[in-house]
């Protein structure tokens, strides 16, 4: 067996149609006991790799269940013509069975990541064609590094797969499925993007342009969109929060309304206005700011605003804080006014306390948070990196002062030399004089 079919794969590399026959005549089950045999590959392999159709076609005519066979690295004959660029024969296999388009090797790749690798672009558009899955699926499946076929497109430099590839996710895919094809992470942390990006030359940044055409993003970028997505849900339940609380107070002031008109007031008025005027101003001014800042926090993350750059959100975070601020001084105000006459000394120097030390705190996180967007500034819009700089400010400071203390060190090394040589020459001098 082992001899007939060495004989066999010889006559289809050599293209010997007329021996391949007359093997297949003398034994026409041949085909069908490979099909079912332990072998390295089978002669339909052969025939694809080598890019012989006519053999093919012979063999597909004789076992069309050839075509679903693996070879030893579990590589389809589809696998092989695709990898190859032999589109005939790719069309002549499909044809037999389409489900082999989605068919995976040892590696998890189907016939498009071969395709995809080797720069086949005709190959590639007819397998999109026969496939029975979706443009979306064959965009998305991955390899065993989690490489789809766009990431081994870009890491194999297939530039002109890469724009075929992105043009037909542009055309084909929806916004959010596009958005979810092109920004697949691999098992290393990359995008095909953040691969594009590490590649030096003039012929990739047309590449890099229709990449962002297409909404392409990096890796760390896709994080930092989860990270924001997450603070936009929290600050909306915070400004729902405070905006119930905010209209709650103003409906409902401490102290209540009056029931009944008088000559000095008319019913329905806050209570609050009449005994504290002084204090009253201060109230309604703090309501209704946190009132107001909450609601417009709600109003901008409902419209859609482009909240997706941290800047936006950073700045919505600091109106949150002027929010919670106004909020904590209302409730300072309704505290004094609903205390007894002896106890509101004690708690006007209690929150009076407390207020200057939230201020403390709300100042301290404003220039912190204020640092950090100088920092992020300089460093996404100027390339300057702000902390290295300063470290090494501090270590050339650290350097000098060692050099200074090591130079202080030496001198009075040589001083005590010097010192040292005196007294010898004087304790020589004075046994002279004694001789």
């Amino acid at each position: 067996m082992e001899q007939k079919l060495q004989e066999f794969h010889e006559a289809i590399v050599e293209k010997n149609l007329e021996a391949f026959k007359e093997i297949l005549k003398k034994d026409p089950k041949i085909l069908d006991r490979i099909k079912v045999g332990c072998f390295i590959h089978t002669p339909l392999h052969v025939a694809a790799y080598h890019g012989h159709l006519e053999f093919v076609i012979e063999i597909l005519k004789k076992s069309p269940g050839l075509v679903e066979v693996l070879d030893s690295r579990r590589w389809s004959p589809l696998h092989l013509a695709s990898a190859q660029g032999h589109l005939a024969i790719v069309q002549e296999l499909v044809s037999k069975n389409r489900d082999m388009c989605t068919s995976l090797d040892g590696d998890a790749r189907t016939p498009l990541h071969l395709a995809s690798m080797k720069g086949k672009k005709e190959v590639l558009d007819k397998l999109f064609e026969e496939s029975l899955c979706s443009p979306h699926a064959l965009m998305n499946a991955k390899d065993v590094a989690g490489n789809t076929i766009l990431h081994l497109a870009v890491r194999n430099k297939e530039f002109k797969v890469v724009d075929y590839l992105l043009k037909k996710i542009e055309i084909v895919e929806k916004t959010e499925n596009r958005i979810k094809a092109v920004n697949a992470v691999n098992n290393y942390g990359y995008t095909a993007y953040d691969m594009i990006v590490m590649e030096i030359g003039e012929n990739t940044e047309e590449i890099k342009a229709t990449f962002r055409k297409v909404k392409a993003m990096k890796a760390k970028d896709l994080s930092q969109g989860a990270w924001l997505s997450k603070k936009r849900d929290i600050l909306m339940v915070v400004a729902s929060l405070i905006a119930t609380m905010a209209f709650q107070a103003g409906l409902n002031p401490p102290g209540g309304f009056w029931p009944d008109n008088t000559p000095s007031h008319r019913a329905g008025e806050a209570i609050m206005a009449y005994n504290y005027p002084n204090t009253y101003p201060y109230f309604i001014r703090a309501n209704t700011t946190g009132f107001v800042a909450s609601v417009s926090t709600i109003l901008l993350l409902i419209t859609g605003w482009p909240f997706k750059k941290k800047f936006f959100m950073w700045l919505l975070v600091v109106i949150m804080w002027v929010t919670i601020t106004s909020i904590a001084f209302t409730y300072a105000f309704s505290i004094v006014v609903v205390s007894p006459k002896k106890q509101r000394e004690p708690l006007s120097n209690t929150i009076v306390v407390g207020a200057i030390v939230w201020c403390s705190v709300m100042v301290s996180l404003l220039i912190a948070h204020t640092i950090r967007i100088i920092n992020w500034w300089l460093k996404t819009k100027k390339g300057i990196h702000v902390w290295p700089e300063i470290k090494n400010f501090f270590n050339s400071c650290r350097q000098v002062t060692n050099s200074g203390n090591g130079e202080d060190h030496q001198m009075e090394l040589i001083g005590q030399g010097q010192q040292q040589s005196r007294v010898n020459t004087n304790s020589v001098n004075g046994d002279h004089s004694n001789v």
